[in-house]
């Protein structure tokens, strides 16, 4: 009985308006500030991970930069292959050659003299292209022309008679040729290590064949000037090629 006087008395207990309104406006109150905590808490979070981002976006860079200076020092983007377009639909393709060139010694297995080429020796054999210095080798018997070598500032041209050693740098041949105004060539290059200087050279070489003819080009220099050695030495190839085949009986001893 005592009991039920409670529950009936409680259920009597009713808020004024007034109250009612307090007690409402509390509990939204109550509601936007834990809402407004929360985004407040997210806006925080959002703001320091965009605080972050320079210095990822930093480390990244870093890490690019790296692996580019890594790659070009070791070729990891460096092609196998470069190929210059030339005119009449040829191109003419160097391939790298990972096999350390030698050092070797040129046999004539005769007697030879030697002697300077004049100016207009140099003329007939090379017309417009550039010579710093030239010399010619005869046999000292029979007074033949067995071979030409002059350089063009740092590029060598070498013209040799069959069977005369073209060069003292010994290259693996790999077979493959490109084709220049139908004569089959055969185009390489090769990269050093780096020397103590941390430079890499680079060596550009081609060799082909004016019937009885040999010819041989080199050219060398920092490998950061790659482009610009190999632009050299395609325009000396097609001057040569143009030119035809030498003509060895115009350089007498």
């Amino acid at each position: 009985m005592k009991n039920k006087r409670i529950i009936d008395s409680w259920n009597k207990i009713k808020p004024v308006d007034a109250t009612n309104e307090r007690m409402l406006a509390e509990i939204l109150a109550y509601n936007n500030s834990g809402r407004n905590k929360n985004e407040k808490m997210s806006i925080k979070i959002k703001v320091s991970n965009w605080r972050r981002m320079p210095s990822v976006v930093a480390c990244l860079v870093l890490i690019i930069t790296a692996m580019v200076i890594v790659g070009n020092n070791v070729d990891w983007f460096q092609n196998d292959i470069y190929s210059i377009e030339l005119g009449e639909n040829d191109t003419l393709d160097f391939y790298k050659h990972s096999t350390v060139p030698e050092i070797g010694n040129i046999h004539f297995n005769v007697s030879t003299t030697l002697r300077d080429l004049t100016t207009a020796e140099n003329k007939i054999m090379f017309d417009n292209i550039p010579i710093t210095n030239s010399y010619a080798t005869f046999n000292a018997e029979d007074k033949s022309l067995l071979r030409i070598e002059a350089k063009s500032d740092n590029i060598k041209v070498i013209f040799s008679t069959a069977g005369i050693p073209l060069t003292d740098i010994v290259i693996a041949q790999d077979g493959k040729f490109s084709t220049i105004s139908g004569i089959p060539v055969s185009a390489g290059y090769f990269v050093t290590q780096e020397n103590s200087n941390g430079i890499r050279n680079i060596i550009y070489f081609v060799s082909f064949m004016f019937d009885d003819i040999s010819v041989y080009v080199d050219i060398s220099g920092s490998n950061s000037e790659s482009e610009d050695l190999r632009e050299d030495i395609v325009s000396v190839i097609e001057t040569i090629i143009q030119n035809g085949k030498p003509d060895f009986s115009k350089v007498t001893e």
